[in-house]
């Protein structure tokens, strides 16, 4: 225990106690570490100095002995010692069990979180699920989707949450990606038809055949990439389109004709 001493320069002199001898304010840290010294002023406010035990938190101060004249209040952050009041007072700090919360993501490069860890979430605190909201005691933590071109990406939900925290927690919110498919559009030009053509984007290089065309009195003379809306360039040789890793958006072909002439 630590005694915290009226200080005499504050004395107002009403008689009640001796202010070269004052009496005393004492804290019991119930098991955390000791506070420091310090001094109050009468009718003022103390703020108890900080103390920590591992594994808890300090969730109030409670009044075991309480001055004489009139009553002290006490609370987490603030003692209150009203005028006139005089006598040993003794204070205990009323430790509650705290766990460390932490909030993970299955894959980084789909989706974040908006805090990592919640460090002092004290025992039997709550836990509110809202969609891509979780609520852990009077901590909110948001999970957000990033933006992949040639993908959706979304969140799943969240694993390992609890009704309550009774001990050290590791939440994890899950995102997945889902490839969108995209069009090859071909104007084939009078020629025979090639049928339907498209792509989903991949993480690796595609190549894509394309159905040789025919038509009566030309020969096909190779496609013409005319919008190339993918990220880097497709490229086209003879009938086999080559789409490079993570490309996405439509491609438009056209087919090229070299008239026959008969003599």
């Amino acid at each position: 225990m630590k005694k915290l001493h009226v200080n005499k320069d504050a004395c107002i002199g009403c008689g009640l106690c001796n202010a070269t001898n004052p009496d005393a304010f004492i804290l019991d840290e119930n098991g955390g570490d000791t506070v420091a010294d310090g001094a109050y002023n009468i009718e003022a406010g103390v703020i108890p100095a900080a103390t920590t035990k591992t594994g808890y938190t300090v969730d109030s101060w409670y009044i075991s002995e309480n001055t004489q004249g009139y009553a002290s209040s006490a609370t987490v952050s603030q003692i209150t010692i009203p005028a006139h009041a005089y006598g040993d007072m003794v204070l205990y700090a009323n430790w509650i069990v705290t766990y460390k919360v932490s909030i993970t993501v299955n894959d980084y490069s789909l989706g974040t979180v908006s805090i990592s860890e919640i460090p002092d979430v004290k025992y039997g605190s709550s836990v509110v699920i809202d969609g891509m909201n979780l609520t852990i005691g009077n901590k909110s933590v948001t999970a957000n989707e990033l933006k992949i071109g040639g993908y959706v990406i979304e969140f799943i939900g969240w694993t390992n949450t609890k009704q309550t925290i009774t001990e050290p927690t590791t939440i994890t919110a899950n995102f997945k990606k889902t490839a969108i498919v995209y069009d090859i559009i071909v104007n084939v030009n009078g020629g025979s038809s090639v049928g339907k053509l498209s792509y989903a984007t991949s993480n690796g290089n595609q190549t894509i055949a394309i159905t040789p065309t025919i038509k009566v009195g030309n020969v096909f003379n190779g496609w013409a990439i005319t919008t190339n809306n993918v990220q880097g360039n497709a490229e086209i040789q003879g009938n086999s389109l080559t789409l490079p890793a993570n490309s996405y958006g439509n491609i438009y072909l056209d087919a090229s004709w070299i008239i026959v002439k008969y003599t």
